[in-house]
């Protein structure tokens, strides 16, 4: 598990980056809330050392690249509708109500860890 500091700083560092990806991927900003946050999830249990700030990025761009894709792959094989995996309804990083949701959920992970 890592540091509360620790996972502040990444947390603080790469959120834009790591939603915005998620954005591009999924349609749907609550699909992508969930990629976000498992992405930090998985951060926080991992006991990976990083060699440096490029790597910590390469990790959490993989890892929500990779959640995203088996959200699309979940979704496709519940049949669900195209309409229902169309295009973004926001834009790829828009500061609202959910995303400080979103952050203050990170922060309480952040604070148990």
């Amino acid at each position: 598990m890592r540091l509360k500091e620790d996972l502040a700083r990444l947390y603080e560092t790469h959120f834009k980056t790591v939603w915005n990806i998620c954005r591009t991927i999924l349609p749907r900003a609550e699909d992508a809330e969930d990629a976000v946050q498992e992405t930090f999830v998985r951060l926080a249990l991992s006991d990976k050392v990083f060699r440096d700030a490029a790597h910590e990025k390469a990790w959490l761009i993989t890892t929500a690249r990779h959640l995203c894709l088996d959200q699309l792959k979940r979704a496709e094989a519940r049949n669900l509708p195209l309409s229902d995996v169309s295009e973004p309804s926001v834009p790829a990083y828009a500061p609202d109500e959910t995303l400080q949701a979103l952050h203050a959920g990170a922060a309480g992970i952040a604070g148990a860890v």
